[in-house]
């Protein structure tokens, strides 16, 4: 019987143990997205990639245009056309087709590669700020928003912070 009683008092003791050493520990979270994307080199490297859609579109759209008049004009001229030129026409064209769809799928590799090699090195710079933020801020614990936090106080959110010393 007095087991009973002596288990609420020492979980009393060892909740009230945790709840002073808790005091003590300071805590702060990030929005990695928020903290990555306000970044300079961030945003510069958004607008190269930007700028290099811009120019394979503008690539792909005149190799469409290409196309397009040689089907035009295999359409007017195929019934002056020999049986001979008509296959040439036609084996020129499904090649432009198949450039055209090689040049595409390069042109999204491509855009994809250099999407991959921004954020592999923003995330690679962003652990190690976030690590040395929080040494010299002596921060025992930075959460992600993301996926680790249910709610958090704005005054725990570092992310402007963060966003300021990548920018350095």
């Amino acid at each position: 019987m007095k087991r009973w009683l002596l288990l609420p008092v020492m979980m009393s003791a060892v909740l009230a143990a945790y709840t002073a050493s808790a005091a003590d520990v300071k805590i702060g979270y990030v929005d990695i997205k928020r903290a990555v994307e306000n970044t300079k080199s961030y945003q510069d490297g958004m607008k190269m990639l930007e700028e290099l859609t811009g120019r394979r579109e503008k690539e792909l759209r005149a190799l469409e245009e290409k196309i397009l008049d040689a089907s035009s004009q295999l359409r007017s001229q195929s019934m002056l056309m020999s049986p001979e030129q008509l296959a040439s026409k036609q084996e020129e064209q499904a090649t432009m087709r198949k450039q055209f769809e090689r040049l595409q799928q390069d042109a999204q590799e491509e855009l994809m590669r250099e999407k991959r090699r921004l954020d592999q090195g923003v995330f690679a710079d962003f652990y190690r700020v976030v690590g040395e933020f929080a040494k010299a801020n002596k921060y025992d614990l930075i959460l992600q928003k993301q996926s680790a936090l249910i709610f958090g106080s704005e005054a725990l959110d570092i992310s402007a912070e963060i966003s300021k010393e990548l920018d350095k």
